[in-house]
This record gives structure tokens, C-alpha cells and sequence, in this order.
């Protein structure tokens, strides 16, 4: 009897937030380094971060061990101006602070 083993084809994807993530054909563990496949062939190692999305057979996923855009402070949303509404730099939409975040799942 034959097993074959299937992996995930690995891509670049632009998140609805402008930053580049993961596009994925399977579930991949945040923290895991995984191959990443470019259009020119090439392949560049990436670490997994937190699931941003997904649906009928697709992952997305934040790159990990980066920091695109946001506060340094914990949360992945731009910080607020005096308590006011604000820009979301994850997800694009003008929220209040302590809301979530429809993009990451985090706490604006």
C-alpha cells in the first residue's frame, strides 16, 4: 500500500490591511517556518504568524516575526488620537478604540 503525503502549496498574498501575508492550501501551525513560493519560481522562507482568514480551502495568514504597521504596544491596530475615532491599519475601517478588529481578531 502507497501513502503519499500532502503538503501545502505556499504563496504571497496581499492582506486587505496593504501588508503581505500567506495564502495556504492547508492549515499551518503559527511559529512554523514554511517555504513561501514567489511568481518567478523562487522560494523564501517565512514564519507563520496568527490566521487571518479562511474559507472553502484557503489560509490566509500574517507573516510572523515582522512588524508591519501598528501599535508596538500588543495590539495590531494603529493606536487612537485622544480617545477618538481612528483608522485601523490592519483592517482599513475607522473604529473606536476596544473594539475588534474584523481583519486580525485583535483589540483595536
Amino acid at each position: 500500500m502507497t501513502t503519499t503525503t500532502t503538503t501545502a502549496t505556499v504563496t504571497f498574498q496581499k492582506l486587505r490591511s496593504g501588508a503581505w501575508g500567506l495564502r495556504s492550501t492547508r492549515a499551518l501551525t503559527p511559529g512554523a517556518s514554511v517555504e513561501v513560493s514567489k511568481r518567478d519560481g523562487s522560494r523564501d522562507t517565512k514564519t507563520v504568524g496568527s490566521l487571518v482568514w479562511s474559507g472553502e480551502g484557503v489560509y490566509l495568514y500574517a507573516i510572523g516575526g515582522t512588524s508591519t504597521r501598528g501599535s508596538s504596544r500588543g495590539s495590531s491596530c494603529g493606536s487612537s488620537r485622544r480617545g477618538g475615532r481612528y483608522e485601523c491599519d490592519e483592517c482599513g475601517d475607522f473604529v473606536t478604540r476596544g473594539t475588534k478588529c474584523w481583519e486580525t481578531g485583535m483589540t483595536h
